[in-house]
């Protein structure tokens, strides 16, 4: 009786169906991988930004286990050796699976056992890789013309069998757009027509309604290449891009993603103006759904973007009264110039000293193009800035200083370095900021032939 209980337990252990691991269980095998250990992680919109959720031991002969009780969020993640060589995995519902591959070719000798995602994600890469790398190479016409139509057979079947799999709406997102060809009355390509329509499409291949697509390193590129490469670097045109790329993403993780990469970008100030395309994404994507954000940052966002906004391009500049070396009064709106610039610097500012020169040798060569200069210290040590002003010859300058304490340039004027300055109109409006002194003479010159 004892015997047959025994086999029966025996059976049930080798023959009965083991219940699924309710979490994720990855096991590897790399010949030639030397015992180490490696990491876990998935890619956050580029290949630069990456977030780790995993460390496995590696054993003298390439063994390792990943595994955790609660499923991984979805999307491509990444095995990092020590090296810091990466292997692509796809992480879709089923997580419990093996692969195998040799150190020197992880790519090419790869195989998967329980993962229908990675097999399919492989086998396109494994397909279409070398083939692409010979349409770089010298070859025949012959040869490009049937390399180029096998890949176009095998990518069209591919993408139209294996719809529906994570793996294959991460390599769809990889490939650009195809574009028509446009030709003019006289027959020779319309180049304008061809950019605008790979601008509009630039994003078509990538499913913006799946947030999964945010774990990749496919998405930071593709925004990159279009705020960057596809649009003209005006405010006017930014915003336009800005607000065309927003409306492309309709759930909150890729709304997220494009306003904050965005906001950051233009946050650098990559041309003048630049901060008005920044307050427009904070007004528009954050202040206008705060859900999508963090209380405190928002609160803090918000702040920034208030000091900002009087000081934008177009914005005629909050007015100020200082006092002069003559003991006289100023207001800066008073004063009577084609051409404004508001000049805020520090005495003890290495810069400052470098440029006082170079700033007052500027004025008396704009003075005759209606140029005035209204050069304001920071300080309130009379005897410092007079000293100043003689030490670095700025006589001819409007100089004044905030003698009554009664203004805070970093709250009021966003100085937050030294020399800070403003390009106003003969209306006190600001149609230039922090334009190093060196190109101040360019710069008015360029906005003469503007007008």
């Amino acid at each position: 009786m004892f015997r047959f209980y025994f086999i029966v337990i025996i059976n049930l252990l080798l023959f009965e169906p083991l219940e699924p691991i309710a979490g994720y269980q990855i096991v590897g095998n790399i010949k030639d991988l030397k015992a180490n250990k490696c990491l876990l992680g998935y890619y956050f919109g580029s290949s630069n930004q990456v977030v780790f959720v995993d460390t496995a031991k590696v054993d003298t002969k390439g063994n390792f286990v990943f595994e955790g009780n609660q499923q991984l969020a979805e999307g491509l993640y990444f095995v990092e050796f020590p090296t810091k060589k990466r292997l692509d995995l796809v992480i879709g519902a089923g997580q419990n699976f093996e692969f195998s591959t040799d150190f020197a070719n992880l790519n090419n000798h790869i195989s998967f056992k329980n993962s229908d995602e990675n097999t399919l994600y492989y086998s396109y890469i494994n397909f279409v890789r070398p083939r692409q790398a010979s349409l770089k190479t010298r070859l025949s016409t012959e040869q490009n013309s049937k390399i180029q139509q096998e890949l176009y057979t095998f990518q069209t079947s591919f993408f139209k069998e294996k719809s529906g799999h994570l793996a294959t709406s991460i390599l769809a997102a990889n490939e650009i757009p195809y574009i028509p060809t446009f030709t003019l009355p006289n027959g020779k390509p319309d180049n304008d027509k061809v950019y605008h329509y790979y601008k509009n499409h630039l994003f078509d291949n990538i499913n913006l309604g799946d947030e999964r697509l945010t774990r990749t390193n496919l998405i930071e590129p593709k925004i990159d290449e279009y705020i960057q490469k596809l649009t003209y670097q005006v405010a006017d045109s930014a915003i336009k891009s800005v607000d065309a790329l927003m409306q492309k993403a309709p759930v909150p993780a890729f709304r997220k993603y494009f306003a904050s990469k965005m906001l950051n970008f233009y946050q650098k100030k990559p041309f003048i103006g630049a901060e008005n395309v920044y307050i427009h994404l904070i007004d528009r994507y954050y202040i206008n759904e705060p859900n999508l954000w963090d209380a405190s940052a928002l609160k803090q966002m918000t702040s920034r973007a208030n000091t900002l906004r009087p000081l934008l391009l177009g914005k005629k500049i909050p007015n100020m009264t200082v006092t002069g070396t003559d003991g006289k009064m100023y207001s800066l709106h008073d004063i009577q110039a084609r051409y404004t610039i508001l000049y805020i610097y520090s005495l003890d500012c290495p810069h400052c000293q470098e440029h006082a020169p170079k700033v007052a040798a500027l004025q008396t060569k704009l003075a005759v193009k209606g140029v005035k200069f209204f050069a304001v210290a920071v300080e309130r040590d009379e005897a410092k800035w007079r000293n100043f002003i003689a030490k670095y010859h700025t006589q001819n300058l409007l100089n004044l200083m905030d003698k009554n304490n009664i203004i805070n340039f970093v709250k009021e004027y966003n100085t937050v370095e030294y020399p800070t300055d403003f390009v106003l109109d003969s209306q006190k409006r600001i149609v230039g900021k922090q334009i190093n002194p060196a190109l101040l003479e360019d710069y008015i010159k360029y906005l003469d032939q503007k007008k």
